[in-house]
């Protein structure tokens, strides 16, 4: 069967076109969205229910079903709470609308929220979660991976060759998806000694780096499966092979070497500013005035260390 994709920003919060493609998978898939994640207000916060349900009836008839078996948020605005989360969402399922509900670039914290308030409900909750993880972007390991096992919540890998860095290449041409990723991940295919590292290393184990790539990212114990971005037909000759693949264990211990998460990279420092960022705009000003009023010395001191934390 195909996998069908539909477009994650919806029209009403400025998103993409209604455009639709299809993909090889096992399953219908549809990826929708709630709101955005941080502090601006959604324009569906107050109509949750019945945006929902407009986008959902928009869905089936893009994809001309009328059922759903896995249903994902794609981001979600913080300010919904968990009664209008799930109360719109329980109702897609108790029509046969949807099967399942999952998730997309929620944090750690998230999951165990909505999950915990789904059992509170007596309700299933969430049986996915999509997240962007690979060897260059290891931060879901701190908070989203341990949080998905222990709920029971299923990960989707996306970017697993991080926008075709993993795959080689020594240089990306202007324009090209590679020459992005560069840029996201504050990466130099032609200077960074980690990507020569890592090309020997797959070498050694006769493999390719797309192939290797991909199955260490389906090692780890809390993914259940990648999603890989596939723009020729050819490309698809690898899948089979990287889901085969089993990486003994001082294999995995040379990537860690080379790819130590302890070290720090532009995406984790991205992480934890956003953490940091978070804290400072939904906490710190709850006390700001009064503090900044009373100590003012101590409140610029502090100030000044939170914004240049940092765990490299």
């Amino acid at each position: 069967m195909c996998r069908l994709v539909e477009p994650r920003y919806p029209a009403a919060l400025g998103g993409r076109s209604p455009i639709w493609a299809k993909t090889v998978a096992a399953k219908h898939i549809v990826d929708a969205t709630v709101g955005r994640v941080g502090d601006q207000r959604s324009p569906l916060q107050f109509e949750i229910p019945r945006s929902l349900q407009r986008h959902l009836a928009d869905s089936l008839r893009r994809l001309q079903t009328d059922h759903i078996d896995l249903y994902q948020i794609h981001h979600y605005d913080r300010h919904v709470t968990g009664e209008e989360f799930w109360g719109a969402l329980e109702n897609f399922v108790t029509r046969g609308d949807v099967s399942y509900i999952g998730t997309s670039n929620i944090p750690g914290w998230g999951l165990a929220k909505f999950q915990l308030l789904a059992q509170q409900r007596d309700f299933l909750g969430l049986v996915s979660e999509q997240t962007q993880y690979n060897l260059l972007n290891r931060a879901p390991e701190l908070e989203v991976l341990p949080a998905a096992e222990d709920m029971g919540i299923g990960v989707m890998a996306y970017m697993p060759v991080a926008g075709g860095l993993l795959t080689g290449k020594r240089s990306a041409d202007e324009g090209t998806r590679s020459a992005q990723a560069e840029v996201e991940y504050s990466q130099d295919l032609e200077s960074n000694q980690q990507f020569e590292s890592f090309s020997n290393l797959c070498r050694e184990l006769g493999e390719t780096e797309t192939v290797v790539a991909i199955a260490w990212t389906l090692s780890r114990p809390a993914v259940n499966s990648a999603i890989v971005g596939i723009r020729k037909v050819e490309h698809l000759d690898c899948l089979e092979r990287a889901s085969e693949l089993q990486l003994d264990r001082t294999t995995l211990d040379e990537f860690d070497k080379i790819f130590d998460i302890k070290k720090g990279w532009a995406l984790l420092q991205k992480f934890i500013r956003g953490r940091r960022n978070m804290w400072m705009a939904e906490f710190f000003p709850a006390l700001a005035t009064r503090f900044k009023r009373l100590l003012p010395a101590l409140y610029e001191r502090l100030k000044k260390q939170i914004e240049s934390f940092s765990i490299c």
